[in-house]
């Protein structure tokens, strides 16, 4: 039930703002719920298409760095200019004299604080999902080792962030509408990160390749050739798993028709947990220092 921690957070957020909206109105909420969407557009449009549009124009690669702090400014100042400019134009709509007066307050102003609320889950929502997968390629990097063979019993569990993300994605249409516009979590291009960092240790690749349904995917000869590409080599071993991830030959990878269905339905977690409870339990230090007889 703990997984499901950022679902309860959720659906208590839409129950406060519709007792709140119902007592006090619904104009403020439903401004900063519009707001935020046109934010958080923004951002995912700007994040996804400023690189390109530099390296067009200017012949510059772009770092992820750079690209996600110009469109996170350009997301704060939608989100401020947007939040006066609605909340004007809510407040004139919904004045006692006007026909939308009635949706201001009550019941069906509680109902209205769904749209805004359902907008502010869904960023939370693409939040928790976003530190899941970074601590899940994590897992998977920690997992990708020489010698992790030999540590049995020693090895984390897998992440808990990880966990509440599969929750989240769990819920009917969310994973869909999160994929549209996530540039880093969204399912088909997280496993082939993974896919990709798994190159690095023997052990898992093989695991990886016995599956009987992952299995192809896992041996597509295109994740080595990743691991080893120049513009990709020093984002794996500093493990920056967004630079891996934004990096052009892996969108175009991830998002080929060919392949995009099994990666979407690669059964990551299932075969890191089952790898990490297949390892031998590493031997105890006192077993090791106890002499032979």
């Amino acid at each position: 039930m703990s997984d499901y921690a950022p679902v309860l957070v959720a659906a208590l957020f839409a129950a406060a703002s519709f007792i709140v909206a119902s007592g006090r109105g619904v104009v403020g909420l439903l401004a900063s719920g519009l707001s935020l969407a046109l934010a958080a557009a923004a951002l995912l449009l700007a994040f996804s298409r400023l690189p390109a549009w530099v390296h067009a124009s200017l012949d510059v690669v772009l770092p992820w760095r750079v690209s996600l702090s110009v469109a996170a400014a350009l997301a704060v100042v939608v989100l401020i200019v947007s939040r006066i400019l609605l909340g004007a134009v809510l407040k004139w709509l919904f004045n006692p004299d006007r026909p939308l007066h009635r949706w201001s307050e009550g019941i069906a102003g509680g109902l209205l604080s769904l749209l805004p609320s359902a907008v502010t889950i869904l960023v939370f929502f693409g939040m928790v999902r976003a530190a899941g997968t970074a601590r899940e390629l994590h897992h998977v990097a920690g997992l990708a080792r020489e010698g992790v063979g030999e540590m049995g019993g020693l090895l984390p569990d897998y992440p808990k962030s990880a966990r509440w993300r599969d929750a989240v994605e769990s819920l009917p249409f969310v994973a869909g509408l999160l994929d549209a516009g996530d540039p880093f979590a969204r399912r088909a291009r997280r496993h082939a990160v993974a896919l990709v960092l798994a190159q690095g240790g023997p052990e898992l690749r093989v695991h990886f390749a016995a599956h009987p349904v992952a299995g192809p995917t896992a041996l597509d000869p295109i994740w080595g050739e990743l691991a080893a590409a120049p513009e990709i080599r020093p984002a794996i071993d500093a493990l920056d798993y967004l630079a891996i991830a934004t990096e052009p030959a892996l969108q175009a990878a991830a998002g080929d028709p060919a392949r995009q269905a099994s990666l979407q339905a690669f059964p990551l977690r299932e075969l890191l947990e089952s790898f990490a409870s297949s390892l031998p339990p590493a031997p105890r230090a006192e077993d090791a220092a106890a002499p032979e007889t």
